[in-house]
């Protein structure tokens, strides 16, 4: 969904309604409003109306230059709670070190394509 609202934006296209992008990628409606949701609370795609003002369309809510499948991952990863009570010990640490470096590796690899560019 995020792939096509970019591609739609950088196109110069009118932002798309959840029923037209429900149609254009042939994901169910109820799936499309959900994910939707998900990516509007993250702050990676934005509610707008249309010009008869009676539906919500979406565009992306931030440059589509910062959008790459990273970003993506990491602002839905992080529109959650990361505040749950853990104890710390030696097992926390070394996963939280390890997912840090996974993290740092994703960032520089050449996969993380720009959404506009794919």
């Amino acid at each position: 969904i995020t792939h096509l609202i970019t591609k739609n934006f950088s196109n110069e296209v009118k932002p798309l309604t959840a029923n037209q992008i429900s149609h254009a990628l042939e994901i169910p409606i109820r799936l499309v409003n959900q994910i939707l949701y998900e990516l509007v609370g993250s702050g990676v795609a934005a509610e707008t109306k249309t010009e008869d003002d009676l539906e919500s369309a979406y565009q992306p809510a931030c440059t589509i230059d910062l959008l790459t499948i990273k970003h993506v991952i990491d602002a839905l990863d992080k529109s959650g709670t990361d505040d749950i009570p853990v104890a710390q010990n030696r097992e926390l640490k070394i996963l939280s070190t390890t997912l840090e470096t996974f993290n740092d590796t994703i960032e520089k690899s050449s996969a993380n394509k720009l959404l506009k560019d794919i």
